[in-house]
């Protein structure tokens, strides 16, 4: 786990291996003011409020049933800690009181986000007209990977405010005149400790909270093994923020495959891709990885093994689920071809390299047509003769490249067409006879002996 850092606004003093800050964010005991000071605010935007799905309570306190109270009628309303608002001093309406041993869990919408949020920052709000602002809780995630599992994240222990860190007040002088003629080390003033409301901000200096968070608990009440007890009996809160930011995501990978020696050029198109430290295909890593943009990254594919490879982009806020979307590809096998075979309509080819683990097809030119035969023989038909053809023929399997190669021939020439003959009459310089088998598609030539 990397460092985390506890601040409670404004002062700081160094407790349990964590950086607290500490001081009070609202002063307004026994008052209507329900401001907050400049440069503390509730957010309006967390996971709380963008993607909650539900909100539950459980566990039985110890002790007074009054820490169930949330207002005068005792109603459990748990939508006041993620409205948004800090709500005024003095109204039962703005808290919640979460007793020790009792558990509250925030489950996360996972529609929008399949592989989890991220958490940068957890803050609570606390306090009411009482002071009661005294927290002590364990917050704890599950991950997508297993939802029911809750890993602990940090207990934030029991703390002391220096009572120094208030607000000073002097004594009216008559008054410390009266108290110093009976006890002469009297103080001057002191401090107004009474003021209620305090924020707790948990934050890691070197990144997320946590990554691929389905639901965030909060174990209210750290027990103190030193005294056997609980700090108090409850603390009323009165918002509870969960900053988070959105992992990538990755819709479309172009070309979305390519051959196991790596080497092809690819567009990775998503979301969130902003400080992406990582992009992987197959669990290796990517060549030449540019962020071009929030939603599209270029990148060079490693050598991989032949079938579907997940394509994975890593920021500081987590990583894309896996996926299906780029597929390596074996090399492809190219048709070698024998001696081709002349016919009157075309040719024969036998393939010398023929693997029936294939799907062969194929086109000719000259308005030839091709059949390839169960055992890889080529037939080129419907050329006229004496005429050129070349056969386009390809190979395809799953997860090999698509092969192809041409082979040209020229069809033989047609049959002759030998003349024959009726009956020939003479005349007195020779004779004439029909030619019975004639066809003007042919020319006809032709000699006489006897001069």
């Amino acid at each position: 786990m990397e460092p985390i850092i506890l601040r409670l606004s404004l002062l700081s003093m160094l407790f349990y291996g964590l950086t607290v800050q500490a001081a009070v964010i609202q002063s307004n005991y026994y008052t209507s003011d329900g401001s907050l000071p400049v440069g503390v605010a509730v957010s309006n935007a967390d996971l709380l409020q963008t993607s909650l799905a539900s909100a539950t309570r459980t566990g039985t306190p110890a002790g007074d049933r009054y820490f169930y109270r949330e207002d005068s009628g005792y109603t459990v309303d748990l939508g006041r800690l993620t409205d948004g608002a800090f709500g005024t001093a003095g109204g039962m309406s703005a808290y919640s009181v979460l007793p020790n041993q009792v558990t509250l869990t925030f489950t996360l919408n996972l529609t929008a986000n399949p592989s989890g949020h991220t958490v940068t920052a957890i803050r609570t709000y606390a306090g009411w007209d009482s002071g009661r602002d005294g927290q002590e809780y364990t917050v704890q995630y599950s991950q997508v990977s297993d939802p029911t599992n809750f890993i602990t994240l940090r207990a934030i222990d029991r703390y002391n405010i220096p009572e120094a860190n208030f607000p000073y007040e002097a004594y009216e002088p008559s008054f410390l005149a009266m108290m110093r003629s009976m006890i002469p080390s009297y103080p001057a003033g002191r401090y107004i400790t009474n003021q209620a409301s305090t924020m707790v901000e948990l934050t890691s200096s070197s990144g997320p909270l946590a990554v691929n968070v389905a639901a965030i608990r909060f174990v209210f009440g750290n027990y103190d093994t030193n005294t056997n007890a609980f700090e108090n009996g409850g603390t009323a809160y009165r918002e509870i923020d969960v900053i988070g930011s959105a992992p990538p995501t990755v819709t479309s990978i172009s070309p979305n495959s390519g051959s196991t020696e790596g080497g092809t050029a690819i567009t990775i198109t998503g979301t969130d891709f902003t400080g992406a430290t990582a992009v992987t295909l197959g669990g290796t890593a990517a060549i030449d990885v540019t962020v071009v943009s929030s939603t599209t990254i270029t990148a060079t594919t490693p050598a991989g093994s032949a079938g579907t490879a997940s394509v994975l982009v890593t920021t500081p806020e987590g990583t894309n689920a896996a996926n299906t979307l780029f597929t390596y590809l074996s090399a492809a096998n190219n048709p070698t071809f024998g001696t081709p075979t002349s016919t009157a309509v075309g040719f024969t080819v036998q393939i010398s390299n023929y693997d029936n683990n294939f799907t062969y097809g194929g086109t000719a030119t000259a308005s030839g047509t091709v059949a390839i035969s169960g055992t890889g023989v080529v037939t080129v038909s419907g050329v006229a003769a004496n005429t050129s053809s070349t056969a386009t023929i390809t190979t395809a399997r799953t997860n090999y490249a698509s092969g192809s190669a041409t082979v040209t021939a020229t069809s033989s020439l047609a049959a002759a067409s030998t003349p024959a003959f009726g009956s020939t009459t003479r005349t007195t310089d020779g004779f004439t006879v029909q030619i019975s088998n004639y066809d003007n598609n042919f020319t006809y030539g032709g000699t006489a002996t006897a001069s």
